[in-house]
């Protein structure tokens, strides 16, 4: 986790705030000293953008960092200062919502 994010320039503060968790908590995770659970991981997943197989593969480095997005940017801001429960909402209107096919 600590590779990813440092490829990405984070540090702990800021992608605290992406996920709405604590910078030493993180930094405990990085280091093994604390447990976690699924819903932190995931959070910390989708921050990163990387998947759980490249967050648990260690004999190889993660994918490189992809092109930011500020859409992406912006709306991963705005959903980390809502609370759990809107997140929820929003997260499953937009499972929801008709993909374009083309």
């Amino acid at each position: 986790m600590r590779e990813a994010r440092h490829q990405r320039r984070y540090t702990l503060e800021e992608l605290a705030h992406l996920t709405g968790g604590q910078p030493a908590t993180i930094g405990k995770m990085e280091r093994g000293e604390s447990n976690f659970t699924m819903q932190s991981l995931d959070k910390i997943v989708r921050a990163l953008g990387i998947s759980y197989t490249d967050l648990f593969d260690f004999e190889h480095p993660p994918h490189p960092v992809r092109p930011s997005n500020p859409l992406i940017e912006k709306t991963v801001d705005y959903m980390s200062r809502m609370s759990q429960t809107d997140q929820q909402y929003f997260l499953d209107a937009i499972r929801k919502y008709p993909r374009n096919k083309k």
